[in-house]
């Protein structure tokens, strides 16, 4: 999942959070919050959700929709195999 750096950065800058308090409340160190913030907002789901707590705000306010509507993509290889089966789900 990604969030929504731009927005989560106005967030914190509205409601006069640190990168201190955050990383506090997140467990997370500050070069892995500025990590995120700064290279397109992958992290996992459990990040997404303590940053949302964090913040003080719903999940969906701070997640960037997945444009493809895919849930799960998947390539499978078979040993000595030529081919490989991709699944777009």
């Amino acid at each position: 999942m990604r969030l929504r750096t731009k927005e989560y950065k106005e967030i914190m800058q509205e409601k006069n959070l640190t990168a201190d308090q955050v990383c506090k409340s997140t467990g997370l160190s500050k070069f892995a919050l500025n990590w995120i913030l700064d290279n397109g907002g992958f992290t996992s789901d459990s990040t997404l959700k303590a940053l949302a707590i964090a913040a003080g705000v719903e999940l969906k306010g701070i997640v960037r929709p997945d444009p493809s509507d895919c849930l799960e993509n998947g390539i499978e290889f078979i040993k000595d195999a030529k081919t490989a089966t991709v699944q777009f789900n």
